[in-house]
């Protein structure tokens, strides 16, 4: 009995709850918001996984994996964890950009703190990623 509560304790310090709502997408998932927001940020700002997935009304995690393999999204390095932070596996579209994606964020005027997190200030949110949308000419 103490182990299974200790594991389920456990189990929601690691994961958080799904959000009311959000399911994770079906195959034919229209994922052009996302591609078009992450296309629209502009250099020294950075959004998150789930800020993506909340505009799109989706999960952080299909998100995750449909920017890191989708090479028309040219900013995806621009997209990190919730706390600012680069993920642990991101890679380049190009395998053979070797570049330190932290290292592209600062140049791009990103401020990190001593544990590698990027500035909370910098981050553009929902709200803020509908506004670029808008602003952003529609191609006929």
């Amino acid at each position: 009995l103490f182990r299974s509560r200790a594991l389920a304790d456990a189990a929601r310090a690691l994961w958080s709850a799904p959000l009311p709502g959000v399911v994770t997408p079906h195959a034919g998932f229209d994922w052009s918001r996302v591609d078009q927001a992450v296309n629209a940020l502009p250099a020294g700002s950075w959004t998150a996984y789930g800020d993506l997935a909340e505009l799109a009304g989706t999960a952080a995690q299909p998100t995750a994996n449909h920017v890191a393999k989708d090479p028309a999204i040219k900013y995806a390095y621009r997209v990190l964890g919730g706390d600012g932070s680069v993920s642990f596996n991101f890679q380049w579209h190009d395998t053979s950009d070797t570049r330190d994606p932290t290292e592209v964020l600062i140049g791009e005027g990103i401020e990190f703190d001593e544990d590698g997190r990027a500035s909370q200030a910098q981050r553009l949110g929902p709200a803020e990623l509908e506004a670029l949308l808008e602003a952003e000419p529609t191609s006929a």
